[in-house]
């Protein structure tokens, strides 16, 4: 699937109040979508604001999408842990769950498919 098909998919399904919970978690929600401006990490552009505790949130903007994605189509379609943190090893030492949030955004979408709790199969 090419990526201007996937942002497109990732657009219509994510919304406020969208669920980005893994088994193992329980305050995964959407707070803000894109046209919201992230600002962290010097993000510029739109994206999600997404609740990940009681009171901390992380912003995924849609240029990470695209990284993200473009990155594991050249992995074998495998999105995980390591193409995450090759492109923001910050983000992902600072709150690990941005691995899981992109990758749930992405299921949500019908873009990936959990392969187990560590990687999402991208659907091409």
């Amino acid at each position: 699937m090419a990526w201007k098909d996937a942002i497109e998919l990732i657009l219509i399904s994510n919304h406020v109040g969208t669920d980005l919970n893994t088994p193992r978690s329980t305050y995964r929600i959407i707070l803000d979508e894109p046209p919201y401006q992230c600002r962290t990490y010097g993000y510029i552009g739109q994206g999600f604001r997404v609740k990940i505790g009681l009171t901390t949130e992380v912003e995924i903007p849609l240029d990470m999408l695209e990284n993200c994605y473009l990155q594991a189509t050249n992995n074998r379609n495998i999105y995980n842990n390591a193409i995450f943190g090759s492109q923001y090893e910050r983000q992902k030492i600072n709150h690990p769950c941005h691995v899981h949030v992109v990758g749930k955004i992405f299921q949500v979408a019908g873009v990936a498919e959990t392969i187990d709790n560590n990687n999402y199969l991208i659907v091409v």
